[in-house]
């Protein structure tokens, strides 16, 4: 039983979807195991990069009143009520990939 215990460990350790954050917040299942590439994962840079786009959202608009600045009604609402979240999430792709 050790012994495949051991060997489940070692399959687990070498599995890209064991490191996936992708895969661990949502359980993406269209990823290949073994076969997956993380570092060309198109789903998994849109992932961070909406990530980091509705956190930018949210302490934008929490830090705004410290600068005296009042942001538009139309933009101060939940992530997913966002208008034009796409371009957001893009520019964040851009940052990401380092352009």
């Amino acid at each position: 039983m050790k012994i495949i215990n051991w060997l489940m460990k070692l399959l687990r350790y070498n599995d890209p979807l064991y490191h996936c954050e992708l895969y661990k917040q949502i359980g993406c299942v269209h990823l290949d195991g073994m076969m997956c590439d993380l570092n060309n994962c198109y789903d998994l840079e849109d992932y961070k990069a909406e990530k980091l786009a509705k956190r930018f959202h949210e302490l934008y608009e929490r830090f705004a009143p410290e600068y005296d600045y009042k942001t538009r009604e139309c933009s101060n609402v939940p992530w997913v009520d966002v208008p034009r979240k796409q371009l957001m999430i893009r520019v964040c792709k851009e940052i990401l990939k380092g352009n």
